[in-house]
C-alpha cells in the first residue's frame, strides 16, 4: 500500500478564462469568497464545461478539476446537478464545493460563498471573513492583526482567533436516505496538540461506503463505466465498491447530486472534536470493531460492524476498504485556523483515508492518511459521498 510517484495531467483547462473561473469558484469564504451580491459565475461557461483533461475522443470518464465533476461519459466537466447541452453546462447545480451553498444570483441559481457568520466581518477588502481589527494577508491567505479575541473564541497558531474547539449548532434540516447530518464545528485536524484548528460549516456524509450495487445503478443510467471486478464475492448485496479510480468516485457522487468528503470532513466525521484515536475513541482495533488485518480474507458488507461507529454514528471510517476523499495529497501546513480547508492547491496525487482489511491497527488511526495517483484502482479502495447543507 506505499504511496506510487505521482501521475503528471496535462493542463487543467485549455484557456485562461476558464482556469481564473475556476479558481474564482474554488475560493472559499475566509480565502477569497467573493462578497455577497457579486455574481459567483457558477453557471458554467463552454471553456470550464469543456472535455477534460485525459478524456478520449470516444468518451470515457473524466477527471476534473476539483471545483467541477465528470457528469457523463462523454468526459464533460460540470457542477453536480448540471447537463452538457449544447456545448455548455447548463441547470442548477445540485452539490457545491465545500464552503459554498446553493443560492439564486444574477444567472439563476448557482453555487454562491457562504455569508461571513458572527462575529467575524468583511474584512477591508470587502471579499474575506474576518474578526474586527483584523486585514487579510493575501500571500498567507489569512486573516491577521487580532489583539484581542472576541467572546467565544480562543488564540491559536500565530495569533489567530479561532472559534472555541465545539461541535456547530445548525438546525438539521430533512432526512437524507442512507447519509448522516454533521453541523459543522471546529476541531484539531491531524496529531494531537500539533493539528491545525480547522472550522467546518454543516454537510451531510454517507453512513457507509457506497456498494458496489449503488454503483451499478449509475452504470446502467449511462453515466458511470462499469467497474473491474478482483473478487466474485465482491459482488454480493451489500459488499463495498472497490477498484474505483478517483474520476469515476466522482463521477458517482456527481450522479446522486453530491461530491466526494474533503479529508477535514471525513476526519471529523470519523473523530469528533475530543481528538480520538479511531472512531469509537482511543482502544486498539480489533474484529469487533473494524475490520482490518486478520479479520479475515476481504471486505465485509458496508455497515456490519456496529461497534466501530463515530461520534456520528458514521461507518466504516475505519478498516473495511480505504476510502478516496476529494483532497490533492501534500502537508497540511503549520498551526494556525482553517475555515472548510480544500487540500493542496497544486499536484496530482490523491488522499486516500481509513485504511483496509489489509491495514494493521497503525494505518487504521482517523489521523493516518496515504496518496495514490488518481488513475489508481485497487481491490480494497472504494469511497463515500458527502455534500452541503
Amino acid at each position: 500500500m506505499n504511496s506510487r510517484p505521482p501521475f503528471v495531467l496535462g493542463a487543467l483547462l485549455a484557456s485562461a478564462a476558464s482556469l481564473a473561473a475556476l479558481t474564482a469558484l474554488a475560493t472559499g469564504p475566509d480565502a477569497g469568497a467573493r462578497a455577497p451580491g457579486v455574481d459567483a459565475g457558477v453557471r458554467a461557461s463552454g471553456d470550464a464545461g469543456s472535455r477534460a483533461p485525459g478524456a478520449t475522443a470516444d468518451g470515457g470518464i473524466a477527471d476534473c478539476p476539483d471545483e467541477l465533476a465528470p457528469i457523463d461519459r462523454g468526459g464533460h466537466c460540470c457542477i453536480a446537478g448540471q447537463r452538457w447541452v449544447d456545448g455548455r453546462c447548463d441547470g442548477a447545480p445540485t452539490a457545491c464545493p465545500a464552503g459554498m451553498v446553493v443560492g439564486r444570483g444574477d444567472a439563476g441559481v448557482t453555487c454562491t460563498p457562504r455569508a461571513c457568520e458572527a462575529p467575524l466581518q468583511r474584512a477591508a477588502d470587502g471579499v474575506h471573513c474576518c474578526y474586527a481589527g483584523q486585514t487579510f494577508n493575501a500571500r498567507e491567505q489569512r486573516c491577521t492583526g487580532a489583539t484581542q479575541c472576541p467572546e467565544g473564541t480562543e488564540r491559536a497558531g500565530r495569533g489567530e482567533c479561532v472559534p472555541a474547539v465545539a461541535i456547530g449548532t445548525a438546525r438539521q434540516p430533512a432526512a437524507r436516505a442512507g447519509m448522516q447530518w454533521i453541523a459543522g464545528g471546529t476541531f484539531e485536524m491531524g496529531a494531537r496538540g500539533g493539528g491545525r484548528v480547522v472550522r467546518l460549516s454543516p454537510y451531510w456524509i454517507d453512513r457507509t461506503e457506497v456498494t458496489a450495487s449503488e454503483f451499478d445503478r449509475c452504470v446502467r443510467a449511462g453515466v458511470c463505466e462499469a467497474l473491474s471486478d478482483p473478487f466474485a464475492v465482491m459482488r454480493a448485496a451489500g459488499m463495498p465498491a472497490v477498484n474505483v479510480t478517483h474520476a469515476q468516485a466522482r463521477a458517482f457522487c456527481a450522479w446522486r447530486g453530491a461530491r466526494l468528503p474533503t479529508e477535514a470532513e471525513w476526519e471529523f466525521a470519523a473523530r469528533g472534536t475530543d481528538g480520538r484515536l479511531y472512531p469509537w475513541g482511543d482502544r486498539a482495533p480489533d474484529c469487533q470493531r473494524a475490520r482490518g488485518q486478520g479479520c479475515g480474507a476481504g471486505a465485509s458488507r458496508v455497515g456490519a460492524i456496529a461497534a466501530g461507529a463515530s461520534p456520528f454514528g458514521v461507518l466504516d471510517l475505519s478498516g473495511n476498504v480505504a476510502e478516496w476523499v476529494m483532497d490533492r495529497a501534500g502537508p497540511y501546513g503549520g498551526p494556525g485556523f482553517e475555515r472548510d480547508p480544500q487540500g493542496a492547491r497544486q499536484g496530482d496525487s490523491r488522499v486516500v483515508r481509513g485504511g483496509s482489511f489489509v491495514d494493521n491497527a497503525a494505518a487504521l488511526r482517523a489521523i493516518a492518511r496515504r496518496e495514490y495517483e488518481p488513475t489508481e484502482a485497487r481491490g480494497d479502495l472504494g469511497f463515500r459521498c458527502a455534500r452541503g447543507e
